[in-house]
């Protein structure tokens, strides 16, 4: 079943192995000979570290499917209620502003994921942290924040599978003004997103 999409692909919810998964189906370049080689390359990469990635606060990947390479999916958590941040705000902000210890627990959520990442070898950049990309689980203390939706940006200088616009790919509204000066994407970048 159909629960979304984006830029970079659709989401659908499915069963595998008995548990409800996110299946992210990315939408990919067409290219061929070397190109396609690199861009395979880069994706395995790009996957494997995405796939050591363990944290409260980030979705997790559970597997690939890479059987033809214009038909590439994710097997990520399917987050209960799944819904994003930005969809919260706009439906029922009061849960959120009308609360600060709500604030600081969402905040303190997103935080811890992306030291997280920040903190691997190499450091994972979101490269589109925004609360459209950030999901609200839910537990028996309340709400948890869910650092979703990569595009598979692990990296500085964008991803193979997604567009990039300029250096760093990700949402006007949220790029560091750096990324506008042709600088490249780092750590601070995330953290300036993380501020707005």
């Amino acid at each position: 079943r159909r629960v979304g999409g984006g830029a970079y692909g659709e989401v659908f919810k499915a069963d595998w192995n008995m548990s409800d998964v996110a299946v992210k189906r990315l939408t990919v370049h067409r290219c061929e000979g070397d190109e396609l080689e690199t861009q395979t390359t880069q994706f395995q990469n790009e996957v494997q570290l995405l796939a050591r990635a363990r944290h409260p606060n980030v979705v997790q990947l559970s597997g690939v499917v890479v059987d033809d390479p214009s038909f590439l999916c994710l097997l990520m958590e399917l987050v209960p209620r799944g819904r994003s941040l930005r969809k919260l705000l706009d439906a029922a902000p009061e849960k959120v502003t009308g609360s600060e210890s709500m604030q600081l627990k969402l905040a303190h959520g997103i935080a811890a994921g992306m030291a997280y990442l920040h903190g691997r070898t190499p450091p994972m950049l979101h490269h589109d942290l925004k609360s459209e990309n950030v999901l609200i689980g839910e537990n028996i203390d309340g709400f948890v924040p869910k650092i979703a939706d990569f595009g598979l940006a692990t990296g500085t200088g964008g991803s193979t599978v997604r567009t990039t616009r300029e250096k760093g790919a990700g949402t006007l509204e949220y790029k560091a003004p750096e990324l506008f000066r042709g600088k490249p994407f780092t750590t601070a970048c995330d953290v300036y997103a993380f501020g707005i």
